[in-house]
């Protein structure tokens, strides 16, 4: 498994992330607390790989963090999903990210 690009959609307390590898393919998916994501994507994405997240005022901080742990963090604002799948944030940067490849 080797995860290049994972979406994180932040929350107050609860943490989604979707993780697939370089053809596009979900590798992983979970739900985490706010004290657990980091060591997760540490045991389950190599440094190196694409953070996508949403800006806003802790994204900024969580960017520092994974820069400090070898990752690219980057942030977007943030986008609406006409859709009756269940999406998050991270899904939809994930997804995004595909398509300009």
């Amino acid at each position: 498994m080797n995860i290049i690009r994972v979406g994180v959609d932040i929350a107050k307390s609860v943490f989604h992330v979707h993780g697939v590898d370089r053809h596009g393919k979900t590798q992983w998916q979970g739900k985490y607390s706010r004290q657990k994501w980091l060591d997760a994507l540490s045991r389950k994405v190599s440094a190196g790989a694409e953070i996508g997240m949403e800006a806003c005022a802790s994204s900024h901080r969580w960017a520092r963090e994974l820069q400090k742990r070898g990752y690219h963090p980057m942030c977007q604002r943030s986008c609406v999903c006409h859709s009756n799948a269940h999406s998050k944030t991270g899904v939809i940067f994930v997804q995004h990210e595909k398509l300009l490849k």
